[in-house]
C-alpha cells in the first residue's frame, strides 16, 4: 500500500511531507535493475534454446525430405544416363539420396556407389550470425544414404546430437536402420 499512495510523514515541527525518502527510491531501483537482470538472463537463455531446437529441426526436415526424395525415386534424368528418357536400367538406375554430414550437403546418385550425383542441397544451417564459423555443434560426420525401397546404409539406430557451442543445449535426432526419423 505504501507504493499506491503517496507516504505522508510528519516532521519534527509538526508539518506534513508527503513523498518518499531519496533511500526508499534507491532502494526500489535497485529491487527493478536486480528484477531486470534476471529476466534477461533467462531471456538469452530461452533464445540459445530456442535457436538449437531450429537447427534440430530443419535437420529434421532436411532428412524427411531427403528420405521422401529416395523414396520416391526423385532423380535428375539428364545426369542418370545422359538423356532425358528416365530408364530405370544399368546407370540410369536411382542408387539413393545421401545425406553428408561432413559437407553439410543433400544430393542423389545414379549408378551406384560412385556414380554421378545430383540435387545438391543445404542439410542444415550452422552459421546463424553469417561470420563463417559454424555456431551449432553436429556429433556426427558421416554419410547417411537413403535407398529408393526404403531402409538406410545404417546397421542400427543413430543418434545425433545438435548442440550450441557451449553445449548447454543439447537436442538429439533418432534414425533407425529401416529410416524412421524422430
Amino acid at each position: 500500500m505504501i507504493f499506491l499512495y503517496f507516504k505522508k510523514r510528519i516532521t519534527q515541527k509538526g508539518d506534513l511531507e508527503k513523498g518518499f525518502t531519496f533511500i526508499e527510491i534507491l532502494i526500489v531501483v535497485a529491487i527493478i535493475m536486480i528484477l531486470t537482470v534476471f529476466g534477461l538472463n533467462s531471456y538469452n537463455d530461452f533464445h540459445k534454446r530456442r535457436l538449437v531446437e531450429r537447427v534440430r529441426d530443419e535437420l529434421k526436415v532436411n532428412l524427411r525430405y531427403t528420405q521422401n526424395k529416395a523414396l520416391t525415386n526423385q532423380k535428375d534424368c539428364s545426369v542418370c544416363g545422359g538423356s532425358d528418357d528416365c530408364s530405370q536400367s544399368g546407370d540410369n538406375v536411382l542408387y539413393g539420396w545421401y545425406a553428408n554430414f561432413s559437407t553439410n550437403q543433400i544430393y542423389g546418385r545414379c549408378g551406384g556407389e560412385i556414380g554421378p550425383s545430383f540435387g545438391y542441397k543445404k542439410l542444415a544451417d550452422l552459421d546463424i550470425n553469417n561470420d563463417g564459423k559454424d555456431d551449432f555443434n553436429i556429433n556426427y560426420s558421416g554419410t547417411i544414404i537413403f535407398y529408393p525401397l526404403g531402409g538406410t546404409n545404417l546397421n542400427g539406430d543413430l543418434v545425433i546430437t545438435i548442440s550450441d557451442q557451449e553445449e548447454e543445449n543439447v537436442f538429439s535426432i533418432t534414425i533407425s536402420k529401416e529410416g524412421d526419423i524422430y
